[in-house]
C-alpha cells in the first residue's frame, strides 16, 4: 500500500490533483540506507534534504504507474478539498536540491529514480498478489 492512488489509476478514475506539480521522491530502502550512513558519521549535519534528486511531475509519475500496471492513461481533475493540508498535498509544486546530501554522505542509490522505484514496488505487489492466490514464479 505504498503507492497513493494506485487503485484509482488501475480503475481509470480521475485523480484529484494537478498533473504539473513536482514530486520529490525516494524509495524507502534508499531512505533507510541514507539514515544508516548518516548514523555512522562522526558528526551529523543538522539538516539534510533526502530525495533521489530527480524531481518528477505528478503527471509523469502517474503515467509511469499506469504503464507498469497496464492501466489507462491517468486523467486529472482540479482538487476540490476543504482542508489546506489536503489541498497542499495535491497541488504541491516544489523541487528540492539534495546536493548537500550527496556531498556529505557516502552511499549508492539502489533505486536512482522514481522509474526504478515504481517498478520495484509494482513487482513486489504483483508477487504478493500471486502468492496470495497460490501461484509460483518458476
Amino acid at each position: 500500500d505504498r503507492l497513493p492512488k494506485l487503485r484509482d489509476v488501475m480503475e481509470g478514475r480521475s485523480l484529484s490533483a494537478t498533473p504539473n506539480g513536482y514530486l520529490n521522491l525516494i524509495h524507502v530502502e534508499d531512505a533507510v540506507t541514507i539514515v544508516l550512513a548518516v548514523e555512522q558519521q562522526a558528526t551529523t549535519p543538522a539538516l539534510l534534504l533526502v530525495s533521489d534528486g530527480q524531481p518528477v511531475s505528478r503527471g509523469a509519475f502517474y503515467s509511469e504507474l499506469a504503464r507498469l500496471t497496464n492501466s489507462p492513461e491517468p486523467r486529472f481533475e482540479d482538487p476540490c478539498v476543504d482542508s489546506s493540508t489536503a489541498r497542499s498535498a495535491t497541488t504541491t509544486n516544489k523541487r528540492i536540491d539534495n546536493s548537500e546530501l550527496r556531498a556529505r554522505v557516502r552511499f549508492a542509490y539502489r533505486y536512482p529514480s522514481y522509474i526504478e522505484g515504481l517498478a520495484s514496488i509494482v513487482n513486489e505487489q504483483n508477487d504478493r498478489r500471486d502468492a496470495d492466490v497460490g501461484f509460483t514464479s518458476d
